[in-house]
């Protein structure tokens, strides 16, 4: 399960290096404050790679069902190719 830690940038930068290692071994984000406002939320490349994976995915999903409504069905075997190959060259 993800946990968010709320820290204020002093103590992010009194303790980045362990910070960031922790994050590299969990699925926790940080979100960082300065004068009690948010201004960041540090995450792992792994988390991150994942949530742009999972928006991909949403922002396909909306333009099939455009087009779908449209009228522009495509197969779905194109589809899925389509979208493999999208998720591929996201990962290289």
């Amino acid at each position: 399960m993800q946990r968010e830690e709320i820290l204020s940038i002093d103590e992010f930068v009194a303790h980045a290096d362990e910070l960031v290692e922790s994050l590299n071994v969990s699925a926790d984000k940080l979100i960082l404050t300065k004068n009690g406002s948010g201004i960041a939320v540090i995450q792992s490349w792994q988390e991150y790679h994942k949530l742009q994976n999972a928006l991909l995915m949403l922002k396909i999903i909306a333009q099939a069902e455009k087009e779908i409504r449209e009228g522009q069905g495509r197969e779905q075997s194109l589809v899925f190719s389509n979208l493999n190959h999208s998720l591929d060259s996201r990962n290289e």
